[in-house]
């Protein structure tokens, strides 16, 4: 589906669910950061953060899902847009992979 003409937020072809948890994200230029997590979907999260970061920035975001959050998502995730806010940069992260639990990714 074309989506020229569109703005970032109308292009999304996956639905957005709210997210409104806490999320760790491990950035190689500002290093482990505690965010409030807006959104996501099966493709990428959106995070407010207090600082802009560096897009392509590789990332990786630890999250809780489900009624009880007892499970945590960690996933790989490259950063594709940014925009200021009155109090914060929200972060739009596209996810590129699951993380092995049993891997050392940066937590």
């Amino acid at each position: 589906m074309p989506h020229a003409g569109l703005d970032y937020h109308e292009q999304r072809d996956k639905q957005r669910l709210p997210l409104n948890r806490r999320v760790r994200l491990n950035s190689p230029t500002e290093g482990d950061l505690q965010l409030d997590g807006l959104d996501y979907s099966p493709s990428g999260i959106a995070v407010a953060c207090p600082l802009p970061l560096p897009i392509g920035e590789q990332v990786v975001v630890c999250f809780p899902v489900g009624r009880t959050r007892q499970t945590e998502l960690e996933v790989r995730g490259e950063v594709v847009h940014q925009y200021p806010t009155s109090e914060d940069c929200i972060l739009g992260i596209r996810f590129l992979e699951w993380v092995d639990p049993s891997s050392d990714a940066g937590f």
